[in-house]
């Protein structure tokens, strides 16, 4: 079993216990003191990051227990801690910094991708007059606005298939 911090804002908050069992492995992340707000814990990973789910309030603190198989965790590499965060959507995040779990290797240019629902939203810029360059999910891609930009959006789940 091992134990790696909780952070908030860069500060320890509490802890999470990884414990191994099997094909699956069991995530306890407790918090010493619980804000009113709603909030999240998500493990992160050398390459990426996965919501675990919402704190319950216990007393002061919070926590939660999750039981993964060890292959939905596994694109995000090596768990180094954890992150408690406000429910709401995670912000979207730059394609370009490494940091998400999928397509590696793969050229996508401009781009953002947000943890969502155990996988990831992958947002391209849209462009009538460029190829979209994730072919092979095209026909599965929504436009979208973000900061009243139009982009394609699709999302992907743990073994980067199609959510439609």
């Amino acid at each position: 079993m091992d134990k790696v911090a909780l952070l908030r804002d860069g500060k320890t908050v509490g802890e999470m216990t990884i414990a191994p069992e099997g094909l699956y492995t069991v995530f306890h992340a407790c918090v010493f003191a619980l804000e009113d707000a709603v909030q999240a814990v998500y493990l992160v990973g050398e390459t990426g990051e996965i919501r675990l789910g919402v704190l319950e309030k216990k007393g002061l603190g919070g926590d939660i227990v999750r039981r993964l198989s060890n292959q939905s965790y596994r694109p995000i590499g090596k768990v180094k801690h954890g992150a408690v965060r406000l429910a709401q959507d995670s912000p979207w995040q730059p394609l370009g910094q490494g940091q998400c779990p999928y397509l590696k290797g793969q050229k996508v240019g401009d781009g953002w991708w947000k943890p969502w629902g155990g996988g990831v939203k992958i947002a391209v810029p849209y462009s009538p007059s460029k190829p979209y360059p994730l072919m092979r999910f095209f026909c599965f891609a929504q436009m979208e606005q973000i900061e009243k930009t139009p982009y394609l959006v699709v999302a992907l789940s743990e073994q980067e298939h199609p959510v439609v």
